[in-house]
Parts: structure tokens; sequence; C-alpha cells
């Protein structure tokens, strides 16, 4: 499923402004994207590294990309509140 990070805490910290955006391999901005999610990714101690927009509820960008920075969890916007998958 194709996803891009919006939002890196982690440079902004680091930086004061965003840098490049990481994204999946598949992902393709002149596609329209099916079923937009949005997900935020969070290390052990509840503090939010990244937050993005994906195609479905998966782990595929906690598994390509936060898991390297920290992150143990996703979590999606379902219906104004966030959940953990």
């Amino acid at each position: 499923m194709s996803w891009m990070i919006c939002k890196n805490a982690i440079e902004l910290q680091r930086k004061g402004k965003p840098t490049n955006r990481a994204k999946s391999a598949d992902y393709d901005w002149r596609r329209k994207p099916v079923d937009l999610q949005f997900f935020r990714m969070l290390d052990g101690d509840g503090y939010i590294y990244f937050e993005g927009v994906g195609e479905g509820l998966t782990f595929a960008p906690l598994d390509d990309y936060g898991r390297d920075f920290g992150c143990v969890s996703i979590e999606y916007l379902t219906e104004g509140r966030w959940e953990e998958l």
C-alpha cells in the first residue's frame, strides 16, 4: 500500500523546518488515492514521531520506515479518534 510522511517531528525538532517527505516506493502523487487514511507513528513512550497519509489500514509505514527511528506503534484516525492498529 502506498503512503507518505507529511510531518516529521524529528526534523522539525532538529532543524525547525520540515525537509523532504518520505514515501513508499509505489507512491505516485498523480494517481488518485483509494481509501485514504491519516496515520501517526509513536515511540514506546507515546511521543509522536511522524504523521502521514496512506491507502488503507496497514503496518507498511511502520515496517518500511518508522521502526528505523524507534517507532513501535501506528495509529489511524477513525471517526475523529486515533486508534492503534
